[in-house]
């Protein structure tokens, strides 16, 4: 903490029965990080809570407010001015502005920069920071008789902005000095919420305008979206197209709040894919969703770990035929085969994608006979291209092919009918032994298709070459076997 800010908090502590005596904020404060901790601090003390105010500069905290892609995360600023000896000051503050109702409005939908004007010094100090980032603003009146003071700060639509050199920003004063109740300052927040949330989204639509895109290439766009993005993108107000449309979207983590809406503008019938990036979050709501959500035919799971239990317990699977689990970590390759070798036979397409495999032979599990299997699995997709083969290092026979050795295991178990393996160019020779390939000729299942997809250039053509042609012979016409470079 800064030097400036450690005589203070111990001029406050040390002088803690005259603390309501306690000016907020030092008499020509050093900074802005200092006079708005130093203003914490003081009113922790009196009030026994506060906002949680922004601890940097007012030009900081409006960019902060309005930097995330996210509209919905988009917030207003909330500038407090105080004077202490103001009338009103103390009973505002005590009664509304540290309430509990308030401050935790404000902590999910304000940024809240505090200032204190006590010390003439102080109140110069604003002016210069009001001119330095609100130039094009007409001068306000920051005196004792107009405090305390709620300002709030929104960004002007581009419709506004259109023609004329203005200020980026918008300004509106929400409250000075003036009686109010509770509920009245709460609705007066609520509603500078709302215009704010609405100007964001007019500068949104106003680009895509500008870009020239109709409604048809826009739902070309949102085709490769989430409902979520989509809605980021182009607004609430892409939600009638897709009804009038009856497009088909995707949920990712959807917060009750979004469901709601989606319920309102969409057919619960155009939600056909879910993902999910929490256990606790699936647990609490899958049987729901997915009673309301019936047409569900794709999910997507995101770090899951109780797999076996979500899949036979919490998730009726009526219409979902693929099935997609994305982790960050690595993995053990047998528990993922078990696992799929038991999906549901409604379940046809199966991804996975991982940072990292260990082989069968780094945990060993019981192993199938290779008769037994369970349904026939139409599709495979394993994503290997984001880490090394761990099992050259942790498999106990040393095989250098051992993950392939797995995979192909896999396909023979699950009945495979195509399988794409996206590789990158050092894993690549090590899934061209034509002795572990030669396996899947002698099967009774008909794999139709195998395709390779590597990523990266650069790759040492006299490594690749020899192994390839065999492949592609040994399988002949009855398996089709591609190698795509990316």
């Amino acid at each position: 903490m800064d030097s400036d800010l450690e005589e203070i908090d111990d001029e406050i502590f040390d002088n803690s029965d005259l603390r309501m005596d306690r000016r907020p904020f030092p008499d020509e404060c050093p900074s802005e990080i200092v006079g708005i901790e130093s203003m914490y601090v003081c009113f922790g003390q009196r009030y026994d809570a506060c906002p949680v105010f922004f601890a940097s500069s007012l030009r900081t905290a409006c960019k902060e407010a309005f930097s995330s892609a996210i509209i919905t995360e988009r917030r207003p600023v909330l500038i407090y001015v105080h004077h202490d000896q103001s009338d009103f000051s103390n009973i505002f503050c005590s009664t509304m502005l540290c309430s509990t109702v308030i401050t935790e409005y404000l902590l999910e939908n304000y940024i809240v920069w505090p200032w204190d004007i006590t010390y003439e010094s102080n109140k110069n100090k604003l002016m210069e920071i009001w001119q330095e980032v609100f130039p094009s603003e007409d001068p306000v009146d920051f005196s004792k008789e107009k405090c305390p003071m709620l300002i709030g700060v929104m960004r002007f639509s581009e419709e506004e902005n259109e023609g004329s050199f203005i200020n980026e920003y918008q300004l509106k004063t929400l409250f000075q000095n003036t009686t109010i109740t509770l509920e009245e300052l709460k609705n007066e927040l609520v509603i500078f919420k709302e215009e704010c949330d609405k100007s964001e989204r007019i500068r949104l639509r106003d680009i895509l305008a500008k870009t020239g895109l109709d409604s048809n290439v826009i739902l070309q766009i949102a085709k490769y979206l989430s409902l979520n993005d989509a809605i980021n993108a182009f607004s609430f107000d892409i939600l009638p197209l897709l009804h009038r449309t009856q497009a088909k979207v995707q949920l990712v983590e959807p917060s009750d709040r979004l469901i709601k809406l989606v319920l309102r503008k969409l057919n619960s019938s155009q939600v056909v894919s879910l993902r999910f990036n929490t256990e606790e979050r699936l647990s609490n709501a899958s049987s729901n969703l997915l009673s309301i959500f019936n047409q569900v035919m794709s999910i997507s799971l995101i770090n899951h770990h109780s797999i076996h239990e979500l899949i036979f317990y919490k998730i009726p699977f009526l219409n979902i035929t693929s099935l997609s689990l994305w982790y960050d970590y690595e993995i053990a390759f047998d528990a993922i085969r078990d696992m799929i070798i038991r999906l549901p036979e409604r379940i046809k397409r199966f991804h996975l994608y991982s940072s990292g495999i260990f082989c069968v032979h780094y945990s060993p599990n019981q192993t199938y006979p290779a008769s037994s299997i369970y349904f026939t699995l139409e599709y495979l997709l394993i994503d290997m291209s984001y880490f090394p083969f761990v099992s050259q290092n942790d498999c106990i026979q040393n095989y250098p092919s051992c993950l392939l050795m797995a995979i192909i295991d896999l396909i023979l178990r699950a009945g495979v009918r195509r399988v794409c393996l996206i590789t990158n160019k050092e894993n690549l020779t090590n899934l061209l032994d034509i002795n572990e390939w030669n396996k899947l000729t002698h099967s009774h299942f008909k794999l139709e298709q195998v395709t390779l997809r590597v990523l990266g250039g650069g790759l040492n053509e006299n490594e690749i070459m020899p192994n390839l042609p065999n492949i592609q012979t040994l399988f002949g016409e009855t398996i089709k076997f591609r190698m795509i470079f990316v």
